[in-house]
């Protein structure tokens, strides 16, 4: 009689839910979502730039960095919810990335 072998286990339960995938990507690969926040924040940033560029003439960088600072901390405090998936300190750092933009877009507006 043939011993069958069991599959080797990934430690990937999708039964309870697809975002479990994500958070098996972040503990395998600690950098995962912190490049995936920046990838985030980066593409809302130059989009949101060069398309006010495009419309009025010019562009306004430090208010797209502040609205894509904002955006990104809202999507960090989302991942806070599934366990796992997101550290403290990247919340932390997001945050503090949006304050400083939200600063440096108050500071340097020309009336």
């Amino acid at each position: 009689m043939a011993i069958y072998q069991l599959p080797y286990e990934t430690g990937i339960n999708l039964t309870k839910g697809p975002e479990q995938l994500l958070v098996y990507l972040a503990g395998q690969v600690p950098i995962f979502i912190p490049l995936f926040l920046l990838a985030f924040f980066s593409i809302i940033t130059m989009s949101g730039f060069f398309l006010q560029e495009k419309r009025s003439g010019n562009g306004d960088f430090s208010q797209w960095f502040a609205i894509a600072g904002w955006l990104t901390s809202g999507m960090a405090i989302f991942m806070t919810f599934i366990d796992g998936l997101i550290t403290i300190p990247t919340v932390i750092i997001v945050i503090s990335i949006s304050l400083l933009g939200t600063i440096w877009f108050l500071t340097s507006r020309n009336n």
